[in-house]
């Protein structure tokens, strides 16, 4: 009797854990981005960020996740209207770094931009030189990402238990109609240098539900769902 009720808990054990991993599978393949980590670095003519991670492709947010790739964003602004006719070219090094290119306007924005489609992590400094007509600059990046901030997948369980009513609804039985987006990034209306875990989830009804959370002490700082 004792053998059969020992069986019969072990077997209830087994299925209660398949049940959890199996809805933690459901949603790490609903992720259509993860933004590793943020390089940033100001010189005399240009600001610059680099985003780091893997995210889907075509990026589209309409509630559906497909596979992902990765990205390494480099995003420029230059401090004054660049000369006529010269295109932006750079030298991007550091760590396995050693990728050179033309970045491109985007005329919306006023930012030149590309996306290098790979990238290294745990990487501290990154260095990147422009050359445009007579401008040449060098630039140093540093990482804002560090080891005593929470990981993105802590911050994604934070963001379950914070918005548990828009993760249950986003389920159709065993399915997970929705993706989600977990991006590190930082917050310049607060005027200081911190940075926090962005996790956004679009469900396919068009319902949106977003949680800010610190970084370093896991608290959510806003919640927010339309």
């Amino acid at each position: 009797m004792k053998k059969l009720l020992l069986v019969f808990i072990a077997a209830l054990f087994l299925v209660c854990c398949w049940g959890c991993s199996g809805k933690d599978t459901v949603i790490d393949n609903s992720i259509s981005e993860i933004r590793l980590d943020i390089y940033e670095g100001r010189g005399e003519f240009f600001d610059v960020n680099i985003y780091i991670g893997k995210r889907e492709s075509p990026y589209i947010l309409d509630g559906i996740s497909e596979k992902l790739v990765d990205y390494c964003l480099i995003n420029v602004m230059p401090a004054e209207e660049l000369e006529e006719g010269y295109a932006l070219y750079f030298t991007l090094t550091g760590g396995s770094y050693n990728e050179s290119g033309t970045l491109i306007e985007d005329p919306a924005t006023g930012k030149f931009r590309i996306d290098l489609g790979k990238y290294y992590s745990g990487i501290c400094e990154l260095n990147i030189t422009f050359n445009c007509g007579e401008i040449y600059e060098s630039v140093t990046l540093t990482s804002k990402y560090s080891t005593d901030m929470i990981q993105w997948k802590d911050a994604l369980a934070i963001a379950k238990e914070s918005l548990t009513e828009s993760f249950t609804d986003a389920y159709s039985g065993n399915d997970f109609h929705g993706e989600i987006f977990i991006r590190f990034v930082n917050n310049p209306f607060m005027g200081e240098d911190k940075y926090f875990w962005f996790i956004m989830l679009k469900d396919r009804n068009g319902k949106m539900s977003t949680v800010l959370i610190d970084s370093i002490d896991s608290t959510v700082v806003a919640r927010n769902i339309t």
